[in-house]
């Protein structure tokens, strides 16, 4: 992450925290998932990392150091649970802040990514990507991550702040939050030992079949088959 983008990081997270019901939201969409285990929240403690720690009563991490970078996590890399909230947006190479959580997630853990999901008018500069469904998919496709679910939840802020321009009256009606849960995709290797094991019990129940059959068929139909082999 870019000095400059780190720098108003935490003041966009205390703007949020102070004038959106996304952190209410946010640990309700938890609640529904029933977390458990060992957590990792991504980016430094924030109000929701307390929040997380005191509603399902667990001791949260968070990441240490540039997420564009060679950051570390403070456990071991097992975790259970990632929560990745309002973060993937101020990256600027989020393709790799992914492989480096994949590291440290379980083949079965689950990831949830917030995410804001806005107009083009109220895109921000404080932000280096602006990331819509297609382009969520294309990042989970080139990281190796599927999507299990996901949901839109509005965003609101103070109702004075609607009326203060054009600009803000236009949130009320295209700023939303939306909340992905997604995992690590099976590994290729697994699918293709599953291949191969699938490959020998067939050339395996040929050969019974083979050996059952009668001389005189053997007797033709091996020439055959071995002859059909060395054609592919």
């Amino acid at each position: 992450m870019i000095a400059e983008f780190a720098k108003t990081k935490e003041h966009i997270h205390k703007a949020d925290f102070q004038i959106m019901s996304g952190n209410r939201k946010t640990i309700n969409y938890l609640k529904r998932k029933n977390i458990a285990g060992k957590i990792l929240d991504i980016g430094q403690e924030s109000p929701l990392t307390s929040m997380i720690s005191n509603n399902f009563d667990v001791w949260i991490d968070n990441t240490i150091g540039d997420l564009d970078g060679d950051f570390i996590t403070p456990g071991s890399d097992d975790y259970d649970v990632v929560v990745f909230s309002h973060t993937l947006e101020h990256i600027f190479d989020p393709v790799h802040c992914l492989l480096e959580i994949k590291k440290v997630l379980k083949p079965r853990g689950d990831m949830f990514i917030f995410l804001p999901r806005r107009g083009k008018l109220l895109w921000t500069p404080n932000h280096y990507h602006e990331i819509d469904h297609y382009r969520f998919q294309m990042l989970m496709k080139r990281t190796g991550f599927e999507i299990i679910g996901w949901e839109h939840h509005k965003a609101w802020r103070a109702p004075l702040q609607y009326f203060t321009g054009i600009r803000s009256l236009f949130r009320i009606f295209r700023e939303f939050n939306i909340a992905y849960h997604v995992r690590p995709k099976q590994q290729e290797k697994e699918m293709a030992n599953k291949d191969i094991k699938l490959i020998e019990k067939e050339l395996e129940k040929k050969e019974i079949e083979r050996q059952s059959s009668p001389q005189w068929m053997r007797n033709i139909l091996v020439p055959w088959y071995q002859d059909s082999r060395y054609r592919k």
